[in-house]
């Protein structure tokens, strides 16, 4: 006799939720519709039917669940109502139990048969949709928090943008002030060396006298940065070298012909699923 619908087989997933048709056993049983038995069969939970007396029956579809987020607006999640907050954290994670329940399904069931397609089909139509359900919550809630965000960083980016401009002229200032001493000093000390060697002891202290370098100043310091310039691109070794991915990806997008289009670069299809 076959057991109860409580024990039906070897459960795929853990904390099975028998409200839900697309939780599914790997079952020995028969299938209340076709009555077959003797192959490991996919049932649902709910009716006890397999893919195919399920699509036979009239009017048979998947149930959408319960909504498993809540409305909320903005101002509810804000802490003048953390219960409102509270309660859509714990909704979206059972959500999110519920996503990691049906994914888990993929790991283990077996899609040999046109009626296995069918089903992970459905599955995969039952996650979307739950998907998109989270989403359509998710966005009445951040649209005018992004709105609000938007309009406080307008309010506040042309100070900012004055203030750095500020900083960075000053700065300028400071950096153009330090290379010209820095240059005066040196040739200071140049017309210093010259006038010593010709025997001039006036020369050199007047020489002297006008090397004044920059000296370190509270609250201001010189950053050294190494960095690079091209001169001259045609003698850059070829390790130094990078594929222009845009340039690639255009004549792909022209071409969509397999194999080395380009040398050293071949073009292919790599396969994805899309739902609907």
């Amino acid at each position: 006799m076959c057991m109860p619908p409580d024990t039906w087989g070897e459960a795929l997933l853990s904390d099975v939720n028998y409200n839900n048709p697309l939780t599914t056993f790997r079952s020995w049983c028969k299938c209340k519709g076709c009555g077959r038995i003797g192959e490991q069969i996919w049932v649902s939970v709910q009716n006890g039917l397999c893919t195919e007396c399920r699509n036979q029956a009239k009017g048979a579809q998947v149930k959408p669940q319960e909504s498993l987020v809540t409305q909320a607006t903005s101002t509810q999640l804000m802490t003048a109502q953390p219960a409102a907050s509270e309660a859509l954290r714990a909704q979206l994670t059972s959500a999110e139990a519920w996503f990691a329940q049906m994914g888990a399904g993929a790991g283990v069931m077996p899609i040999k048969t046109q009626a296995d397609l069918e089903f992970a089909a459905e599955v995969v139509r039952a996650i979307k949709a739950k998907a998109k359900e989270i989403e359509a919550t998710k966005a009445p809630l951040t649209k005018p928090l992004n709105e609000m965000l938007s309009m406080v960083r307008g309010w506040f980016k042309p100070t900012e943008k004055a203030a750095e401009k500020a900083e960075a002229d000053w700065k300028a200032a400071v950096l153009r002030s330090n290379k010209e001493r820095t240059e005066e000093a040196s040739k200071a000390l140049l017309e210093a060396q010259r006038a010593h060697v010709a025997g001039d002891d006036k020369a050199v202290a007047a020489a002297v006298a006008r090397v004044q370098p920059p000296e370190a100043v509270a609250g201001l310091s010189i950053r050294r940065t190494w960095k690079y310039r091209i001169v001259d691109e045609s003698r850059v070794p070829r390790e130094y070298l990078a594929v222009d991915h845009a340039k690639v990806s255009a004549a792909l997008a022209a071409s969509k012909t397999p194999g080395e289009v380009i040398p050293g670069i071949e073009f292919y299809q790599e396969e994805g699923l899309a739902s609907r």
